[in-house]
């Protein structure tokens, strides 16, 4: 039996590496004679950095932004790309701003001054606590937000109602180093499906400051056509990271992928499922989400395309059997609340799940 193991990490719990290892545990309880292939996942967001460094080698380094500026860790891949995580850049904000205010600027200082060594860099767009459309990031390089009057605006995506004009920052798009934007989900900026409407409310928007925020980013769409030259309101990703994708394409010149695909490419993991007699994902929790750009999604899609059995554990599960099985899950499981210890957790979830399957 040749079980492949693809999972994302679980957050605040186990990074993917440590997910895969418990999970190798539980199969080599059910079938000592089991050849495990470990592929751990991440799909844009936290995690994506320890993700790569796994398969491709890498290690981690910091970015001196200046006195009063935090030290930005990232990750430096063996093949001399440069990881940057927007969830840890969000941590490192001076919030909590509160909804209509977190911005990305700490990012933004970041990624210039891997842009001005020529550095070519994947930024990891998920995890942001912010609804700027990536304008505090621009802001960082020199790209001008005004009013009306020509005045500045504040930070954040709520003042972006009030945007009249984008001025070009130092650094043209088109510019620089080769920027890949590895997008969490595959949502676009604006509309119902858009960065405020869906993901706002998660990060704490009320839901007056949703609408404040989803007019923001229509504003700020209009004036990237009027006054950039670029059109992506549609496009997918352009809403991840808290309309993120669509500032780093606009702003910065980024190609938006999935990020989920961009792991998988890199640790060969079509290739191996191709091989497998099995595969098994998981992630903290499934819901509707799992199945627009996440993990749990790309790793069923791929064994089905192979006809290759899928199973999945997860620390809760929202989403319903007919869901599971329709994106390509054939049976799951979720852990036991309240266990004190993750990694065991996981194991024994496993156990259950294998010894079940192995009874059909």
């Amino acid at each position: 039996m040749r079980v492949v193991i693809a999972p994302d990490s679980f957050k605040g719990s186990l990074s993917a590496p440590q997910v895969c290892v418990a999970l190798a545990r539980g199969l080599a309880r059910v079938w000592p004679d089991v050849i495990v292939v470990a592929r751990p996942m991440a799909d844009g967001g936290e995690g994506t950095a320890a993700a790569l460094s796994a398969t491709l080698g890498g290690w981690a380094e910091s970015l001196d932004l200046g006195e009063e500026q935090p030290s930005v860790p990232f990750t430096r891949l063996a093949d001399g790309r440069c990881v940057l995580e927007l969830s840890t850049c969000a941590r490192l904000s001076s919030g909590p701003l509160g909804a209509l205010h977190e911005h990305t600027a700490v990012a933004g200082a970041a990624l210039g001054v891997l842009m001005a060594r020529d550095e070519p860099v994947i930024v990891a767009v998920g995890g942001t606590t912010s609804t700027d459309g990536g304008t505090g990031a621009a802001c960082s390089c020199g790209w001008r937000f005004l009013d009306r009057a020509g005045r500045p605006l504040p930070p954040g995506g709520g003042p972006l109602r009030d945007l009249a004009r984008i001025e070009s920052g130092t650094v043209p798009p088109d510019a620089g180093p080769k920027i890949v934007a590895a997008c969490d989900v595959d949502n676009p900026l604006c509309g119902p499906r858009g960065a405020a409407r869906l993901f706002a409310p998660q990060k704490g928007a009320s839901p007056e400051e949703v609408e404040v925020l989803a007019e923001g980013l229509e504003v700020l769409n209009r004036r990237l056509v009027e006054d950039v030259g670029v059109d992506i309101s549609g496009a997918p990703g352009a809403g991840a990271g808290g309309g993120m994708g669509a500032g780093l394409h606009a702003f910065f010149g980024a190609e938006l992928i999935s990020g989920a695909e961009l792991v998988a490419r890199a640790s060969g993991l079509e290739e191996a499922i191709a091989s497998a007699d099995l595969v098994v994902t998981g992630e903290g929790r499934i819901d509707a989400s799992s199945f627009r750009g996440k993990v749990l999604g790309h790793v069923a899609d791929l064994c089905r395309r192979r006809g290759v059995t899928c199973l999945a554990v997860a620390g809760e599960v929202r989403a319903t059997t007919d869901e599971l099985r329709g994106a390509g899950v054939r049976d799951h499981i979720s852990l036991v609340a309240g266990h004190s210890d993750a990694a065991a957790a996981v194991m024994e979830a496993a156990i259950q799940l294998f010894s079940r399957f192995e009874g059909r």
